[in-house]
C-alpha cells in the first residue's frame, strides 16, 4: 500500500494504482478480490482438506473454493494449495512459504 493509501502494483515497466485491493484485482482481473476472505481461506478456516465448499466474499459473492495439502508451522495453520471458482473466473493461490509476522 502506497504512502498516499492507495494500492500499487508494479511490473516491468508499468504502474497499477487503486483505492483498495479489491479494486486494484477488479482492474487487473476482471473480478473484485477479497483479501480478507482468500487470507481466511489460506488458512484452512471454514475449509475442509480436498472438498470443495461454497464460501461468500463480504459483497455476498459466493466461490466454490477447495484447499489441498493442509500445513502446520507453530501455532499456524494453511494450505499449500488453493482454488476459488465463481462462474468463469478461476483464482488459484499456491503457497511455497509461510511466514507469520
Amino acid at each position: 500500500k502506497a504512502a498516499n493509501g492507495r494500492v500499487t502494483l508494479r511490473r516491468d515497466q508499468e504502474t497499477t494504482s487503486a483505492a483498495t485491493t479489491s479494486e486494484l484485482t477488479a482492474s487487473l482481473l476482471g473480478v473484485p478480490l477479497d483479501m480478507d476472505a482468500i487470507a481466511a481461506w489460506t488458512q484452512g478456516i471454514g475449509l475442509k482438506e480436498s472438498e470443495s465448499t461454497a464460501q461468500k466474499f463480504a459483497n455476498g459473492d459466493v466461490w466454490q473454493v477447495s484447499a489441498e495439502r493442509f500445513q502446520v508451522q507453530g501455532t499456524y495453520r494453511f494450505v499449500s494449495r488453493l482454488s476459488a471458482i465463481r462462474g468463469d473466473t478461476v483464482v488459484r493461490l499456491v503457497v511455497d512459504e509461510w511466514r507469520a509476522e
